[in-house]
């Protein structure tokens, strides 16, 4: 099992055409300095290899488990000028793994 933890750093910084700190009069709802971390989907997946002579190989099959938040549509929040996040820490969806790989 693979259980990620996410960690996005955003940061902004107003300027005005001098690039001076400007301070908006009016702070919106999309732009914001914030750090959220949260486990993402983890997978649940098989894990075979076989090593030859000279060559290695080894696949993976498996599921990625939606259990990772995720947040209602962004755009269609913006556009009703909403507060809203971009940020999905998970699919929402069960999404199937394979991996092959040699070496």
């Amino acid at each position: 099992m693979i259980l990620p933890v996410r960690l996005i750093r955003s940061h902004i910084r107003y300027e005005d055409p001098a690039r001076h700190p400007y301070t908006l009069q009016n702070p919106d709802y999309h732009h914001r300095n914030e750090t959220p971390v949260r486990f993402a989907d983890p997978t649940l997946s098989l894990h075979l290899a076989h090593a030859g002579e000279t060559w290695t190989v080894a696949g993976r099959a498996g599921l990625s488990i939606p259990v990772g938040r995720t947040e209602p549509n962004p755009f269609a929040l913006g556009r009703l000028g909403l507060p809203h996040e971009h940020f999905q820490f998970g699919t929402g969806t069960w999404d199937p793994v394979l991996v092959l790989a040699a070496g």
